[in-house]
């Protein structure tokens, strides 16, 4: 349904003469991307209304998904299945945030900066099939997500020192599902590899 309607946008700039029709595939394609990250953003926002925890669930999905463009990992099978399997991490992590005792919020927060940091410094990044690596590519996007992995990290300690538990947590999360992605992700290409050979 999208990708219908990026084309007909796409062919309806044409038409105006705003772009070249020629340039109406790329352009469809662009538009495409664009609407999934605006469908993405409001179903995030839709879904910290329905819980009332709209500020864990953009903590969440913020840190999430700039780490996330440059650390790669699992990559779901097509658009839609991606957004399904999208809505129900993120719902988990907000009930996972919602009753996890804020006793054990730090001592749970340190254990996963700790045992996920490990994973994401040491797999990152992890290359989907239809988008690989030059050896160019690999080292800037290892340094840049080891920068924004580094900031990310000092920004939910910030969070837990200054008592936002919530939001600590929300960010500790994204990196708990950004290193399960990656392990996935690294463990599919293994095995499409072995397939190949």
């Amino acid at each position: 349904m999208k990708s219908q309607l990026s084309n007909c946008i796409a062919c309806k700039l044409a038409e105006y003469g705003a772009i070249a029709k020629e340039d109406c595939d790329t352009y469809a394609y662009g538009i495409n991307l664009l609407l999934s990250a605006l469908l993405h953003i409001a179903t995030t926002v839709f879904i910290g209304f329905v819980f009332q925890m709209l500020p864990e669930c953009i903590f969440f999905y913020g840190s999430f998904a700039v780490l996330r463009r440059f650390v790669g990992g699992y990559h779901a099978g097509s658009p839609v299945r991606c957004y399904i399997l999208s809505c129900l991490v993120i719902i988990a992590v907000l009930l996972a945030v919602k009753y996890i005792n804020p006793e054990w919020m730090i001592p749970v927060d340190t254990l996963i900066l700790f045992l996920c940091g490990i994973v994401i410094l040491w797999l990152a990044p992890v290359e989907d099939a239809n988008k690989p690596l030059d050896d160019e590519e690999i080292q800037h996007y290892k340094r840049t997500g080891r920068i924004i992995w580094l900031i990310e990290t000092a920004a939910a300690v910030t969070l837990m020192a200054v008592g936002l538990k919530n939001l600590a947590l929300s960010m500790c999360l994204s990196q708990a599902v950004l290193a399960g992605m990656l392990a996935s992700g690294k463990l599919k290409n293994m095995h499409r590899l072995a397939k190949a050979e």
